[in-house]
């Protein structure tokens, strides 16, 4: 139900942003986005984490057709 609502909102910002093609420039603006968010306190970091994590679920996913489960890498260090 989280990676439902946080996919949401990755296609809400997509939408606001006139975005229409998933792209890694795409992850890029959005992950800056999400850091600017926690950096300014708009953000909790729990809510950061999982809004990243599931960009970056779906980034694997448009790379390589699939997601292998795994322990995240610390958010500070972009993939």
């Amino acid at each position: 139900m989280q990676y439902r609502w946080a996919w949401y909102r990755f296609a809400v910002f997509c939408s606001e942003q006139e975005i229409t093609e998933f792209t890694e420039e795409t992850v890029a603006v959005y992950l800056q986005f999400l850091t600017t968010e926690r950096t300014e306190g708009r953000f909790k970091e729990w809510k950061y984490k999982l809004l990243r994590k599931t960009v970056l679920v779906l980034q694997e996913v448009n790379e390589t057709g699939t997601y292998q489960w795994k322990l995240s890498k610390h958010a500070g260090a972009e993939r």
